[in-house]
């Protein structure tokens, strides 16, 4: 690791390190500048600004077309350690759904990519969603599928990030804490 430290150091770069504690792993990423021979025709940006927040501020939309998978997912964002209120998680049951709201309300979209057998999937809902003149939320890919195809077709779309169905709910916590600086909520 000190290795890798000075590498990305070295190349003005920066590398970032969340440990999920004794003998449960870390989780690493990096970033890097990258110079181009011939001006790009689009460029998106790597790099991740944190954004500030109070937990208990913070409001989070589910868009699932199962109610389980939302439950899930409330439910681990409640439990999730950093104090996010119950009255702060909404939910949508497809895209259409989603879209009738007032994104720009949230500070975070966990989207199921499929949406079952709806008229719109989660690609084409944070779409419209990126095409909006708003501010904009971070959005979660929620999948099953985790290919290399999959992320990219997210990617592509405009999600922020991933998080595989049946992943550990602490991975949740991972990923919120790499897009989330999280204010400390009054006692």
């Amino acid at each position: 690791m000190a290795t890798c430290k000075k590498l990305i150091e070295e190349i003005k770069g920066e590398i970032c390190c969340i440990s999920f504690g004794e003998n449960s792993g870390s989780l690493f990423w990096f970033t890097a500048p990258v110079l181009l021979d011939e001006p790009p025709v689009a460029v998106t940006s790597s790099i991740i600004e944190r954004k500030n927040i109070r937990s208990s501020n913070m409001k989070v939309l589910i868009v699932d077309d199962a109610r389980s998978a939302r439950r899930v997912l409330a439910n681990a964002m409640k439990n999730c350690g950093i104090g996010i209120l119950e009255k702060n998680i909404d939910e949508a049951e497809d895209g259409e759904k989603a879209l009738e709201k007032n994104i720009d309300q949230y500070d975070l979209i966990l989207m199921d990519m499929e949406l079952g057998q709806k008229k719109t999937n989660g690609l084409q809902v944070t779409r419209a969603i990126r095409a909006k003149n708003i501010k904009q939320p971070v959005i979660f890919s929620i999948s099953g599928d985790t290919d290399a195809q999959s992320m990219i077709d997210a990617s592509t779309a405009g999600m922020d990030d991933f998080f595989s169905k049946g992943t550990k709910p602490e991975m949740l916590l991972i990923l919120l804490e790499k897009y989330f600086h999280f204010e400390v909520s009054p006692a």
